[in-house]
């Protein structure tokens, strides 16, 4: 391992090899001194006991001068040969800037990594601590070979040794947790080097093999932000050089703490970059992700080894919480950093957290800049679409569709990138369906995680099979079109100065059961691109104070991520009118309808509301919503239509079915109308036959039955006596 060691510290190795010569000679005077004692090793004598009262032990008993003389000359020879190495390059030199370190502290620091740098020193040691088996100095043998016994008092050695003292708070250093554990006294702890510093000494930059899990250390990197909402990164690192320019003029321009507030996706990783490389510095990221769920005992030790390593190559800190969203979590992992982290002069730290987080960090009056980066908005995101694909893609597309997926994906700038990829490595892609590519992969794109909170609804329906009134499927293309150009009204044409909240797209469809209303959503969904889910009550609804607005709030934090469209069926279960206050049961509940109302005016994607009975929704509701569609129950030519494109063109079906009957005697919704389709369907298939009107009448009963009626012959005319006959049979 030597000849991977630079000649200055080779020396310097060397130099230390005289020092211990000169403990084994010592060694060496004390042996003769005891040598004709039997049993000189099993019990301690009145002579050893008297020699130790009179601190003559650790006096320096010289029993060979010319061998001292020698050992003098060659130490003063190798100081000679240091003196004439490159300062540059002198890792002692920079071990000794960079922690602030003694001459004798950072000659402790290589002694104590000696053995793993050089195998003569793993005997060496363990001889003069008389075990085979300690080939790791203890605090006795560091205090012996570097501190005059007669001029040191005990508390200035556990200040540089000690688990709280100089080397070890810098994660440079630590003691053998079995020396802890057997009790042993401080003087016999047995000291380790961090992994960290052997790499230093072997000039191997990587990243320690204790970080390997949870760190990355990152070359410094040029970052160049091009584009309208790459104006406040672009401003806040040149605030930041002039601000860490005037602070380090009086320091090395470190012990400082700037907190980034945003979302993962955009750039603040970029921005830590950047700031490192106007210093050139790298950047030591931890992933405090890893951490969050499970926190090892030797939590404190391992941050304090990334602090040791980000010092010894001269690199800042960055602590990744952007993937942490529970609060209390980031709160107890800023309380488990060890408060040395913070008030270092060794490195400067830059901590990335989600913005939701930002009461949290008030607690930690060291952080010296907070700042917040917004996802872009629409106007933004269609100038990154255009200039990412133009960039990747070598070409351009209409502005129209950037404009469309601007205002549809509420993506970060790492989405559209990686959209922008997956599009241009489809297999499908040639140069006449660019659009339609772009489209769906934005559509499968996955960036959110509403599965455990809403149920996902695929969208089979299409405009044709909608049979409503005119002035119905006139507002839901209305609807449609109010989503497709929302970035052209807000951003073009400037709407968005007027309006601070509420540019979201809230709708309420009412009317009875089964007559469109999920189906309409579906289409609408699906005609957008968008994915449609339905959320269910029954995981939103807690009997515990704040959950309810926990769970709500969760669900439109995770349709904003990819402006997933919101179905809430059955909205009056939620958006019900709030009560008078009579007991705490009714505060809670009033407190969770206003939070509801609150977060859907400030959501900016599409909202729809599904309810049959619009008199039991709360007023302040209604003035958020945008538009309101009533499906009424369908008339005598709507149900006609229903009941001819209810049963599939390639079912076998009698010719000698009377829609025109169906229509005018049976008042049905059109789920109704599926409903009795499908169960003549399998009556009729159970009897190997085609599909017969018996076969409709009779699942008509059934569907009777299911609401509570019966057959009369008003209704059923001249198919009441069938109904009887097959009752009878």
């Amino acid at each position: 391992m030597t000849e991977r060691i630079s000649p200055e510290l080779s020396l310097r190795l060397e130099l230390l090899k005289c020092r211990l010569q000169q403990a084994v000679l010592d060694r060496r005077y004390r042996q003769n001194d005891r040598k004709n004692r039997d049993f000189a090793d099993l019990y301690i004598t009145e002579q050893d006991v008297l020699e130790l009262l009179e601190n003559k032990k650790r006096k320096t008993r010289k029993s060979d001068a010319y061998e001292y003389e020698k050992i003098d000359a060659r130490g003063m020879e190798l100081r000679e040969k240091i003196k004439k190495c490159p300062k540059e390059d002198s890792l002692f030199s920079l071990l000794r800037y960079n922690f602030g370190l003694s001459e004798q502290e950072a000659f402790i620091c290589l002694f104590i990594s000696a053995p793993d740098l050089d195998p003569d020193f793993d005997i060496i040691v363990a001889f003069l601590q008389d075990n085979l088996h300690l080939k790791r100095p203890s605090v006795s043998l560091v205090t012996e070979l570097f501190f005059d016994a007669e001029l040191t008092h005990a508390s200035e050695i556990r200040h540089i040794l000690g688990p709280k003292g100089t080397l070890c708070s810098k994660g440079l250093i630590y003691t053998d947790e079995k020396s802890v554990k057997d009790n042993l006294s401080f003087f016999n702890h047995r000291l380790i080097p961090s992994l960290s510093l052997i790499d230093f000494w072997l000039n191997n930059i990587l990243l320690s093999a204790n970080l390997d899990a949870f760190a990355e250390l990152l070359a410094p990197k040029h970052t160049v932000f091009e584009g309208a909402y790459y104006k406040r990164h672009n401003r806040w690192l040149q605030c930041h050089e002039q601000t860490f320019n005037r602070i380090s003029s009086n320091s090395q321009g470190n012990g400082f703490a700037f907190l980034l507030l945003g979302q993962p996706g955009i750039g603040l990783e970029q921005l830590v970059q950047g700031a490192a490389w106007h210093f050139n510095r790298r950047v030591l990221k931890i992933n405090m992700e890893y951490f969050a769920t499970d926190l090892p005992r030797d939590f404190d030790r391992i941050m304090k080894e990334a602090l040791s390593q980000a010092a010894l190559w001269s690199s800042v800190l960055h602590f990744d919480f952007l993937k942490i969203e529970d609060e209390r979590r980031v709160l107890i992992l800023l309380q488990k950093i060890p408060r040395e982290l913070f008030r270092t002069s060794l490195t400067t730290c830059y901590f990335t957290a989600l913005n939701t987080s930002r009461p949290v960090w008030h607690s930690l009056s060291v952080i010296l800049n907070i700042e917040q980066f917004d996802p872009p908005v629409g106007k933004e995101r269609k100038e990154l679409w255009k200039v990412t694909w133009t960039k990747q893609a070598g070409e351009s597309l209409d502005d129209a569709l950037f404009g469309e997926l601007g205002a549809r994906y509420q993506f970060t700038p790492e989405d559209i990138s990686i959209a922008v990829s997956e599009s241009l490595f489809d297999g499908a892609i040639n140069e006449h369906n660019k659009n339609n590519v772009l489209t769906r992969v934005c559509r499968q794109f996955k960036t959110h995680n509403l599965d455990h909170l809403a149920t996902r609804i695929t969208c089979k329906y299409t405009w044709d099979d909608l049979i409503v009134p005119g002035d119905v499927l006139l507002q839901l293309r209305e609807i449609c079109d109010a989503a497709k150009y929302t970035g052209k009204v807000y951003d073009d044409w400037g709407f968005e100065q007027k309006i601070s909240m509420g540019k979201g797209l809230t709708t309420l469809f009412s009317g009875e059961s089964g007559t469109g209303k999920t189906m309409s959503a579906e289409i609408i969904a699906g005609t957008l691109g968008l994915e449609l889910y339905r959320i269910d009550l029954s995981m939103m609804v807690s009997k515990y104070i704040g959950e309810t607005e926990k769970n709500i709030t969760g669900v439109f934090d995770e349709a904003k991520k990819c402006n997933c469209m919101l179905l809430f069926d059955e909205a009056d279960a939620l958006f019900g009118k709030r009560s008078e206050v009579k007991d705490a049961h009714d505060r809670y509940a009033n407190i969770e309808v206003d939070h509801l109302l609150q977060t859907l005016e400030m959501h900016e994607g599409i909202v729809i509301l599904t309810t049959n009975f619009l008199q039991n929704l709360d007023p302040a509701f209604m003035r958020r919503i945008k538009y309101t569609v009533d499906f009424p129950f369908p008339d005598e030519v709507h149900r006609e239509r229903l009941w001819n494109r209810a049963i599939p063109e390639t079912a076998p079906k009698s010719p000698r079915i009377d829609y025109t009957f169906l229509s005018k005697k049976f008042a049905l919704t059109g789920a109704s109308i599926k409903n009795i389709a499908i169960n003549s369907a399998f009556l009729a298939a159970s009897n190997g036959q085609t599909i017969e009107m018996h076969h409709l009448i009779w699942a008509i009963k059934r569907e009777y039955q299911k609401m509570g009626k019966f057959p009369n012959r008003s209704e059923f005319g001249p198919y009441y006596e069938l109904v009887k006959e097959v009752v009878g049979a």
